[in-house]
């Protein structure tokens, strides 16, 4: 009896998983003629990546700035009385009805560095996710926080963080504060910021609009364009630039 070629079920699972909307000839297909990519990716699995001296130095000044800063005395206090976690991995379920279809979206979240503290009648969770920065210095970091939408992803981590929290510590009340930490790699400063409620609202409403858009195209079939183009008749521009309003 012939056994089909493990690759070939990799491959075949692969594609599957990923979700594309092309063949999977055209997929391998564009894939082969990126040889520079494909000679990267062969390296990856073939060889242990190494970095320079330099390169070691510089990142372990940089945690080493990070740690020894003024703010986690402010913000932990006591860290021993703390329970660390490391790039935690969350998963979960969203369900979204939309028009006649009822999508369920499977969630990941991985988390930088999260601290919890079991108190008399609540669970206190903070969280701080660390961002390498060389265009501006620390002090200005709102305007790539704004810039970059930052707060969409600081939005969903709180989801994530609270379905972790419901699945661990389900009887527990939560106090969730969250916190970016900008590291200026080039003037090797680093400052910690709260990220305030208001952040984590307007990223809410980006995020929901997001997944309700998602579900919509999960629902419709519709790829090409977004959701609002298949829903107007007639694409508007605008003179203050705006468009497909």
């Amino acid at each position: 009896a012939m056994f089909p070629d493990p690759d070939e079920i990799a491959h075949e699972a692969a594609y599957v998983k990923s979700g594309y909307k092309i063949s999977r000839d055209k997929v391998l297909e564009n894939y082969n003629k990126g040889i520079s990519f494909k000679k990267y990716l062969e390296e990856l699995k073939d060889k242990r990546q190494l970095v320079s001296q330099f390169m070691y130095d510089s990142a372990k000044m940089h945690v080493e700035n990070v740690q020894n800063s003024p703010y986690w005395n402010r913000i932990l206090g006591d860290k021993s009385l703390w329970e660390e976690h490391n790039e935690l991995e969350i998963y979960w379920e969203t369900m979204i009805q939309v028009e006649a279809c009822d999508i369920v979206l499977p969630m990941k979240s991985k988390l930088d560095h999260l601290f919890i503290h079991t108190g008399k009648d609540k669970l206190e969770i903070k969280y701080f996710d660390y961002k390498t920065d060389s265009q501006k210095p620390v002090h200005k970091y709102v305007d790539s926080f704004e810039y970059w939408r930052t707060y969409r992803q600081f939005a969903f981590y709180y989801l994530a963080i609270h379905e972790w929290a419901k699945q661990k510590f389900p009887d527990w009340n939560i106090d969730v504060e969250m916190y970016v930490v900008p590291i200026d790699v080039v003037r090797n400063k680093t400052v910690i910021y709260k990220v305030d409620s208001s952040y984590i609202a307007k990223g809410m409403k980006a995020i929901d609009n997001d997944l309700v858009d998602l579900a919509w195209h999960m629902c419709a079939n519709q790829w090409e364009f977004p959701r609002k183009m298949y829903e107007q008749d007639i694409p508007v521009l605008r003179v203050d630039g705006d468009e497909c309003e």
